[in-house]
C-alpha cells in the first residue's frame, strides 16, 4: 500500500495537470495503486479515485508500537525535518504543511519539551509541534462528537478561499467543508455533494436543525451543499459570487447575509448526527417564502 507522502496531493480526473482537479488527499492518505502513466499513478483513495503525481506517493508510514497516532488539530501546522538544536536561535527547518485531520504514527514522545517525532510515508521521520495536535488511539483517531464541534470547525473556515476540489485552509469547495467538520466529529460521509445526498437517508421535518446539510439543484442535478446553523442560517464554501466560506441566510429578514440563489435552488435537508436532544425535534413549519423545485 502506497501513501500520500506530501502535506496535501491534488487528485485530478485524468492524468494531466490541467485536469479537473476532483479532490485534495492528506500526507498519510492511504492509496491503492492502479495503472502509471507519464509521471502519474491512479490510485483509489477511502473515498474517491483519480491520478495523483508518482512523486507525491511513498510506502505508508509503519504503524507505530505504542498503537497511537497525531491527529493535527489546527488548521495548518509546519512539519519539521528535525527537531532545533538547544540553543539555536532558529526553528529547525521545514519539511512540509501538515493540515487539520492529517494522521500520522506517533514515533515517539522525542524528549523535546514542544515538538512530537513522527512516522511519515517512506520510512523517514518528521517533527510536529505538540500544541497542534492530539494523541489519539490508531484505531479510533476521530472519536465521535456532537453538533457542536462540527458548526465550530465550519466556523474556524470562515474566510477561506473557495477552491474547487479543495480540502484544507488553503482552498475548500461546499462539499469538501462538510465532510472536513464531519470527519473532525468522528462520522463519515461522502466526498461529493451528489454522492451525500444520496447516501442521507433521513430528511428532517420542519425548519432544518443545526447540523443538517442543505442541498441545492439546478435543473434536477444537485450543484450545492451548505451546513445549516438552524432558522435558515447557514455556513457555507461559496464558489459564484463570493468565492469564500462564510455565513449566509435563506430568511428575506436578514437582509445583510439573505441569498435569495440559495431560497431559488434549494431542493431539501437531511441529518448526518443520530439527534437526541429537544434542539433536533423542530417540528416546526414556519419558514421564509421558499421556491421549491423538484427533488433531484
Amino acid at each position: 500500500m502506497l501513501a500520500i507522502c506530501v502535506g496535501v496531493a491534488d487528485v485530478r480526473r485524468e492524468p494531466d495537470a490541467e485536469s479537473e482537479l476532483v479532490t485534495q488527499a492528506l500526507m498519510g492518505a492511504p492509496a491503492e495503486p492502479g495503472t502509471a502513466q507519464d509521471g502519474w499513478q491512479s490510485v483509489r483513495l477511502v473515498d474517491y479515485e483519480g491520478w495523483v503525481r508518482f512523486a507525491h506517493l511513498a510506502s505508508a508510514p509503519t504503524p507505530s508500537e505504542n498503537r497511537r497516532v497525531i491527529v493535527v488539530t489546527a488548521l495548518s501546522t509546519p512539519l519539521f525535518s528535525a527537531p532545533e538544536e538547544p540553543g539555536a536561535e532558529k526553528e529547525p527547518d521545514e519539511a512540509a504543511m501538515l493540515f487539520l485531520s492529517t494522521v500520522l504514527p506517533l514515533a515517539d514522545l522525542s524528549g523535546h519539551p514542544d515538538l512530537l517525532k513522527v512516522a511519515l510515508p517512506g520510512g523517514t521521520f518528521g517533527w510536529v509541534r505538540a500544541g497542534d495536535v492530539a494523541i489519539r488511539p490508531a484505531d479510533q483517531p476521530f472519536p465521535q462528537a456532537g453538533v457542536d464541534t462540527v458548526i465550530a470547525t465550519a466556523q474556524r473556515f470562515l474566510g477561506t478561499p473557495y477552491h474547487w476540489g479543495g480540502t484544507t485552509c488553503q482552498g475548500i469547495d461546499c462539499s469538501g467543508l462538510v465532510q472536513l467538520c464531519f470527519h473532525v466529529a468522528g462520522y463519515h460521509i461522502p466526498r461529493d455533494s451528489r454522492q451525500q445526498i444520496a447516501a442521507l437517508d433521513t430528511e428532517p421535518v420542519g425548519v432544518p436543525a443545526p447540523g443538517d446539510l442543505l442541498f441545492y439543484a439546478k435543473e434536477g442535478r444537485i450543484v450545492h451543499v451548505a451546513l445549516s446553523l438552524g432558522d435558515w442560517e447557514l455556513i457555507h464554501a461559496e464558489g459564484v459570487k463570493w468565492n469564500t466560506v462564510l455565513c449566509q441566510s435563506m430568511d428575506p429578514a436578514h437582509a445583510d447575509r439573505y441569498n435569495h440563489r440559495l431560497v431559488e435552488l434549494y431542493c431539501g435537508a437531511r441529518r448526518v448526527l443520530p439527534i437526541n436532544s429537544p434542539d433536533f425535534n423542530n417540528t416546526d413549519s414556519s419558514r421564509p417564502t421558499l421556491t421549491e423545485p423538484a427533488k433531484a
